[in-house]
C-alpha cells in the first residue's frame, strides 16, 4: 500500500492523458490537412484514410504505451458527472466540401414527440449528436434548433442516470418518456378547448408552442 488515495492516482493518469492529447493536436491537424489536400480534389474521401491517419498519430504518441500500462479499471472508477456520454460513432458523409454526420438529403423524422425523443436518444445516428453544420438548408437548421430546444425540456425532467439509460436504446428511451410526458409544460387542451393527448401530438406542433411560450 502506497498510502496514496486511489482517486489521486486516477487524476494523475487523466492529467497525463490530457497532456498527450494536447501534444497530438498539431500533429493531427497537419496529418488531416495533408489527407484533405491529397483526396478532396482527386478522389472520394474515405473513413479508412481518416482512420489510418488517426492511428498513425496515436502510434507516435505516448497514449498507446499508457493504455498498456495504466490500470484498465482506473477511468471506469471515476463517477460519471453531468449527462456526458461517449459520442456514438457516426458514418461521415462528404458534401458541400466538408464532412457531415448525415447525407445531404437527410430530413428530421416527423411524427409524435415520443418518436422524436427515441431518435434523439438512440437513433442512427442519435439526433442529439447533430449540429447545424450537418443540415443542408436553412429550414433544416431551424427545425434542428427547435428539436434541440424541445428535447432539452424532456431531459430536464430526468435524472442523469435516467438520461444515460434513455441513450442506451429506443425501448429505454420510450419507457422513460412515459414517465415525464405529463410533466411537460404543455396544455392538455387545445386553444379551442378540446382535449388532447400530448403523446399523440406532432413534435413540430409542440416545438412551435414551446417557442411561443419563450417569446411571451
Amino acid at each position: 500500500q502506497s498510502g496514496i488515495p486511489p482517486h489521486v492516482g486516477i487524476m494523475v493518469t487523466l492529467a497525463q492523458y490530457k497532456a498527450e492529447v494536447d501534444k497530438m493536436h498539431q500533429s493531427m491537424a497537419e496529418t488531416i490537412e495533408r489527407i484533405l489536400q491529397r483526396h478532396i480534389h482527386g478522389s472520394i474521401m474515405t473513413l479508412e484514410a481518416l482512420e489510418s491517419a488517426f492511428e498513425a498519430v496515436l502510434a507516435r504518441s505516448a497514449l498507446s504505451v499508457m493504455n498498456e500500462v495504466a490500470p484498465a479499471t482506473a477511468v471506469a472508477q471515476v463517477p460519471a458527472t453531468g449527462t456526458s456520454l461517449v459520442t456514438p460513432q457516426c458514418e461521415l458523409y462528404m458534401w458541400a466540401g466538408s464532412f457531415h454526420r448525415v447525407p445531404r438529403d437527410f430530413t428530421l423524422p416527423s411524427g409524435t414527440l415520443r418518436i422524436a425523443w427515441q431518435h434523439w436518444c438512440a437513433g442512427q445516428p442519435p439526433l442529439r449528436v447533430l449540429l447545424k453544420h450537418d443540415m443542408s438548408s436553412r429550414t433544416m437548421k431551424v427545425r434542428l434548433a427547435e428539436l434541440q430546444r424541445l428535447m432539452k425540456h424532456v431531459e430536464s425532467l430526468l435524472s442523469n442516470d435516467e438520461i444515460h439509460r434513455a441513450y442506451s436504446s429506443l425501448d429505454s428511451a420510450g419507457i422513460l418518456f412515459t414517465q415525464v410526458v405529463n410533466r411537460l409544460p404543455f396544455s392538455s387542451s387545445s386553444s379551442k378547448g378540446r382535449g388532447r393527448r400530448l403523446d399523440q401530438l406532432s413534435w413540430k406542433t409542440l416545438a412551435r408552442e414551446l417557442k411561443s411560450q419563450n417569446t411571451r
